[in-house]
């Protein structure tokens, strides 16, 4: 019970530190984190990351991958066509990641990772590049490309190389 109280309290104070109100965190708890990587996201963030792509199955290197390409890990990115966050969500999914999984602030680290985990899972395929085409493009995006012929994009190869970095680095610290 300590223990999720002191989970709890850390959560709050980094909403607070990054000026967001504490109503809109979502936070999964993970079920054993004893790895992080060398990478500019708090443990707190990490601890998040890795319980929301265990709940999905996701492999969390493609994920810190996604958001290395995505945002650089800023978590007030936002681009011209209306992405926002770590994972750049676009506002049209919005409405219905909030009826699914109750994200009510894209730029919320928490549920900017929870959505980009969500939406990731949806996309899965028994291909990577294609699983990432759908999650670039959509899935209506990718299957356009497909029917041209197209399997990999500029983004599939820079994602899926920060995905092998990742895998080869491993975890650093405990």
């Amino acid at each position: 019970m300590a223990k999720g109280i002191t989970s709890i309290a850390l959560a709050a104070c980094l909403i607070l530190a990054q000026g967001m109100p504490l109503s809109v965190a979502v936070k999964v708890e993970p079920s054993e984190v004893v790895r992080y990587y060398d990478v500019p996201l708090n443990r707190e963030l990490q601890d998040h990351l890795f319980a929301v792509c265990e709940e999905y199955a996701v492999p969390a290197e493609l994920v810190l991958a996604i958001i290395a390409v995505e945002s650089e890990f800023n978590w007030q990115a936002k681009s011209t066509t209306g992405d926002y966050g770590l994972m750049q969500i676009n506002e049209c999914n919005l409405g219905w990641l909030g009826e699914e999984v109750g994200i009510t602030n894209a730029y919320n680290p928490f549920q900017n990772i929870t959505a980009g985990v969500y939406i990731l899972a949806q996309c899965w395929a028994d291909d990577l590049s294609e699983t990432l085409m759908r999650y670039n493009c959509g899935p209506g995006g990718a299957a356009i490309l497909r029917s041209k012929g197209v399997t990999e994009t500029a983004y599939t190869h820079k994602v899926l190389a920060e995905y092998s970095k990742l895998k080869e680095a491993g975890k650093c610290t405990q």
